[in-house]
């Protein structure tokens, strides 16, 4: 008995401690600049982020996708957030995409037509949910940063 309450231990440890609490959590899985949202504070980090990929290479729009269905409400907010950031960049450039499964299917954007790709991933979402939309979206186009929302 002792051994099989051990191993059911070890079992939850390893499955249940596999989420992603911030920003760094991302930064180590995917090895992609990743920073932390919160909407209630000043978003100094992620502010220079859009800044860097919309004033980046790319003239064109800035891509914001969320992690999955359940992270659209938090990539919305992102998105108005990261509209209203900067008054000198028109707010077009910032555009929320579908989840990755639907982003994919779509029109691939051609050349210097976006500016980046942002993924939206709301604190406590599995690492396997954020690894597996990272590389069904690199088929697409490859994600440039990870913004970690709580």
């Amino acid at each position: 008995v002792g051994l099989g309450a051990g191993v059911l231990v070890v079992l939850a440890m390893t499955f249940l401690g596999r989420r992603i609490d911030r920003s760094r959590d991302a930064q180590r899985l995917l090895t992609l600049p990743a920073v932390d949202y919160h909407q209630d504070g000043d978003g100094t980090a992620a502010k220079r982020l859009v800044r860097g990929l919309l004033n980046g290479v790319g003239s064109g729009e800035l891509l914001v996708c969320p992690v999955g269905v359940d992270a659209e409400q938090d990539a919305l907010r992102f998105v108005d957030w990261s509209r209203e950031q900067d008054a000198d960049t028109p707010s077009e450039r910032v555009r929320l995409v579908p989840e990755p499964t639907a982003t994919v299917i779509g029109a691939r954007p051609g050349p210097g037509e976006t500016a980046g790709l942002v993924l939206v991933v709301p604190r406590g979402t599995s690492r396997q949910l954020l690894a597996d939309s990272t590389a069904l979206l690199a088929t697409w186009r490859p994600v440039d940063a990870v913004v970690v929302v709580s």
